[in-house]
């Protein structure tokens, strides 16, 4: 029984991955930090798992997609194993006798990758019957690709080596003479099994057989080593190759052709890290961790640089003059005189949007007026949103768009909204038709996040000197590029226009007005991008008592009047959507022309709904809605539960202690503002005389059903469960209530 503990604890496998889990974790943890994705443990609320699970290239899942993960899977295989044989090889002196050095170094360091692409392929397998439902013909093609990914690097990978590196005997004199020498190879010592070399009693064939070792004290110290010394040089390789084709495909991120699938290219980025960190200990030794943070700092300190700056800007913005921001400035847009004026140029909107509502009705008729708002979600909220406005705007021949005068909201469902708004006006213009299509819900749920996750590490993460040309203008390429990129390319480029080409369409209240709202990370201060002048909106406003008004803080900025000498109406509507939408390290914080500088993000972690916008807006034309309206609907559109179940909570661990504030402040914040918005509205409410009805439609999971990932990238049955819940029981209740209330 002893023998056979022993022979375990010394068998060559074992010893390495005793190794791997000693002395250099940072290589055990690429493997673990992958492998926890793809079972779901991390970043499965943010669809992360289906990068891997469900690779797309080209917008196609199959073998092709599947092939390419294999492929940088391979490489990733083959880094980790040059990169072990570089820190460990010396400590095992036998390898060198055997034929072909590295390839049964690898064959023996097998476990842990081995248990890894075991649990990757059940996994794949399991995704694909289970979630997107594929046939057993499909399945067996994206394994196939996968394994076929991976063999052909393999294949490559030993052609190589077999052509350009020797086992011991390439090395030894035909004469039999040899120079005993050791003093040039100091990093060796003690051959014969003391000293750094560790015991090894047997170890794993090619044929999956036990070998004894052999004794190898008997040859020269100096051929051993020059047989491990001559994969230093492939090490530097692949490094080499990794890092091209992470550059290249960040150069060329822009050409669905080169657009490595997500999966592969974090593959690739973690075979650049342990190569840089395998290097790095290697030549720091005990010092290797001491090196590793310098570096982290140097980096750091490095990327402070003005000329290492690369900031997110957004598209059709001039960014050569710097607009000063400031309380005075602020204060300065809101005066009376410009609130007037934009409230002027706002009631003629209003009024024409009444003479559109009344046509052919009595003459005392007053029509419904309603405000639209959806949440964010990414493209769970997006697909959601969609679908419930087209089957509002189907159910009522057209009146709800019709009856629309504001829509506003956060991220995804901004994205929804917005793309439904551009389908509606060109069906007015003639060049869409059937917009309540289906073809239309599937559009604005493609995939988002490929491109992005790809841009982040082929680009992003080597501090992105590319430009991206859009007009005569010419900025930084980043991410965000790739999100408008990605979001132009499945909307057939319909979004690719600017805030001033709205401006006309919004003025004849042919379209409803879209207040699109992102967030200053410095102040909170919300920034209201409209083709229409809005200062109205910048701070509270009381109608009987203006002078009041400089009472309360100026919280909001008109982005036109802000940016006027910016082009702030030629900013991209695509732009526009991206700051609303920046959720935190998926999409860069985009800064604006200014001194000191703004940088904004999503707008849901202000108002994740919209209403505060609403109810500004309500509050300011609050007389001409109750003489010319019969009331307020408020359709709210959500991507969850407003009424949530009160669940049972407790502390489990000592370390959920200590996180509990933090993760009841994140989880909870739109429930929050559900709370602050509701005891506005109350107050609005009053001011109308009761005129305000809100109606929600809410996303909600079948109970057997796993709820959809807030991310940018939905799954097929992901997809199907969001078009099922848009007409569940209590959503056909919503649809019903609206109808009713435009009937009145």
């Amino acid at each position: 029984m002893l023998e056979k503990i022993t022979n375990t604890i010394y068998f060559f496998p074992i010893r390495l991955l005793s190794n791997h889990i000693k002395e250099n974790l940072i290589l055990s943890l690429s493997w673990i930090f992958i492998l926890f994705i793809i079972i779901g443990k991390l970043g499965d609320n943010y669809g992360v798992p289906m990068l891997f699970l469900n690779p797309e290239y080209i917008g196609v899942v199959g073998y092709f997609s599947f092939q390419l993960v294999g492929i940088c899977f391979g490489i990733f295989y083959i880094t980790w194993n040059l990169v072990s044989y570089l820190l460990y090889s010396y400590r095992y002196p036998f390898v060198a006798s055997l034929r072909w050095p590295f390839a049964m170094f690898t064959f023996n360091n097998s476990i842990i990758p081995l248990a890894f692409f075991i649990a990757y392929l059940f996994q794949v397998v399991d995704y694909q019957n289970y979630d997107m439902g594929r046939n057993s013909l499909q399945i067996f093609w994206m394994v196939l690709g996968l394994l076929g990914g991976f063999a052909l690097v393999l294949l490559i990978t030993s052609v190589y080596f077999v052509a350009s590196n020797k086992d011991i005997f390439g090395f030894i004199d035909p004469s039999g003479e040899h120079e005993k020498n050791n003093t040039d190879y100091q990093n060796w010592d003690d051959l014969s099994g003391q000293g750094k070399a560790d015991r090894v009693d047997y170890y794993l064939s090619r044929k999956f057989r036990l070998r004894h070792v052999r004794d190898v004290t008997h040859y020269d110290d100096g051929l051993l080593l020059k047989v491990f010394q001559q994969h230093h040089l492939n090490a530097f390789l692949i490094i080499i190759l990794n890092a091209a084709i992470l550059i290249g495909s960040g150069l060329l991120i822009d050409k669905p052709l080169f657009e490595i699938p997500a999966a592969g290219t974090i593959f690739l980025f973690f075979s650049i890290v342990i190569s840089l960190a395998g290097l790095v200990y290697y030549w720091g030794g005990k010092w290797g961790s001491v090196v590793v943070i310098l570096l982290i700092l140097g980096l750091n300190s490095f990327s402070k640089l003005e000329w290492m700056q690369r900031n997110s800007q957004a598209y059709g913005l001039n960014y050569e003059t710097k607009q000063e921001y400031s309380l005075e400035v602020l204060d300065s847009l809101c005066q009376g005189k410009y609130v007037e004026r934009d409230i002027i140029e706002t009631l003629e909107i209003l009024n024409k949007w009444k003479e559109k509502n009344k046509e052919g009705k009595p003459y005392y008729y007053k029509p419904k007026l309603m405000i639209v708002l959806a949440t964010g979600g990414g493209s769970r909220s997006a697909t959601f949103t969609m679908k419930v406005i087209q089957t509002l705007d189907s159910l009522s021949n057209g009146e709800v768009m019709k009856h629309t005068a504001l829509m506003s909201g956060a991220s995804g469902g901004m994205m929804g909204l917005a793309y439904y708004r551009e389908l509606y006006l060109r069906n007015q213009l003639g060049l869409a038709e059937n917009i309540q299509s289906e073809e239309y819900t599937r559009k604005i749920s493609l995939d988002l996040i490929n491109k992005i996750t790809t841009t982040i590490v082929a680009n992003d993460l080597f501090f992105g000197f590319r430009k991206y040309y859009y007009g005569d203008k010419v900025y930084n390429f980043d991410r965000g590029t790739s999100f408008e990129l990605s979001l132009n390319e499945h909307t057939d480029g319909i979004l690719n226009k600017s805030l001033a080409d709205y401006k006309s369409f919004e003025k004849s209240a042919s379209i409803p007005l879209m207040f699109i709202s992102t967030i200053n990370v410095n102040d909170m201060r919300k920034m209201i991008i409209s083709p229409q002048p809005v200062s109205y909106m910048m701070r509270a406003y009381s109608e009987f008592a203006p002078e009041h008004n400089k009472m309360y803080e100026v919280d909001a900025i008109d982005f036109g009047a802000f940016f006027s000498k910016n082009d702030a109406y030629n900013l991209s509507i695509s732009s526009a959507i991206r700051m609303n939408a920046t959720y935190p390290l998926i999409l860069p914080n985009v800064s604006l022309p200014s001194t000191p500088q703004i940088d904004v993000f999503d707008a849901g972690i202000r108002d994740n709904f919209g209403m505060e916008n609403a109810l500004r807006f309500l509050n300011v034309f609050q007389d001409w809605i109750k003489t010319n309206t019969s009331g307020v609907v408020i359709v709210q559109i959500r991507d969850n539960v407003k009424k949530n179940k009160i669940e049972d909570f407790e502390y489990k661990t000592f370390l959920s202690k200590l996180g509990s504030s933090f993760g009841s402040i994140s989880s909870n914040l739109t429930i929050n503002q559900d709370y602050v918005q509701d005891y506005i509205l109350n107050g609005t409410d009053d001011v109308l005389k009761g005129k305000i009805e809100v109606v929600n439609f809410e996303y909600v999971a079948a109970p057997e059903e796993k709820r959809a990932s807030m991310s940018l990238r939905l799954s097929e049955q992901e997809y199907y469960q969001l078009t099922k819940s848009a007409l569940n029981e209590n959503n056909l209740a919503s649809y019903k209530r609206v109808l009713e209330l435009l009937n009145q």
